[in-house]
């Protein structure tokens, strides 16, 4: 409504970024989810698989993680998973009926990201090629069922099955108006 045309809003977007485009840097870091049942959780709900970087320490996590970052800004990876990096030493491992072996895993979430199923998987001493082909694997493995919004919460419910959110909804307008969070 603001800009009344797309080509409007495509003029006023570039315009924005002219004023940024010498100082900005690429991208290099993951895009994380918190921790795996959050992770599972928004795979779940976003209908893609999710990829579990598990290292037996904090600095084996981190360069799986870094080894893996170069991958998945590529346009054969970009926006295609969620991920999550997980250290024994620090982070619950565990979720439901899941504990992803120490390496890379693609994991195809339950419906409800109650835990899920691992499409494929490389150990911790994985270099890029191997893991651009374990992603491209776990990627072609993926099969999400279609699901409507209403009919999934009512067989969620069905099924006694509720998410907690770590904070209460204040959202006054949308689909949970008024309730504290849910499962999808």
């Amino acid at each position: 409504m603001t800009f009344e045309r797309v080509a409007r809003l495509v003029g006023a977007l570039e315009d924005t970024w002219a004023d940024y485009k010498d100082d900005a840097k690429d991208i290099e870091a993951l895009p994380l989810v918190k921790d795996l049942r959050l992770a599972l959780n928004v795979a779940a709900a976003d209908l893609r698989p999710l990829v579990v970087v598990r290292g037996k320490s904090e600095e084996q996590a981190q360069t799986l993680a870094d080894n893996l970052s170069a991958l998945v800004w590529s346009d054969a990876a970009i926006g295609r998973f969620h991920y999550v990096v997980l250290s024994d030493e620090t982070d619950e491992t565990t979720h439901e009926d899941l504990t992803p072996e120490l390496g890379v895993s693609v994991i195809q979430a339950e419906v409800y990201g109650r835990g899920g199923e691992v499409l494929a998987h490389i150990g911790t001493d994985a270099k890029p090629a191997a893991l651009k082909r374990t992603l491209a694997k776990g990627l072609k493995a993926h099969d999400a069922p279609d699901k409507e919004y209403e009919d999934h919460v009512s067989a969620g419910r069905r099924q006694g099955i509720r998410w907690e959110a770590e904070t209460r909804s204040t959202d006054r307008h949308g689909r949970g108006a008024g309730r504290e969070g849910r499962r999808k």
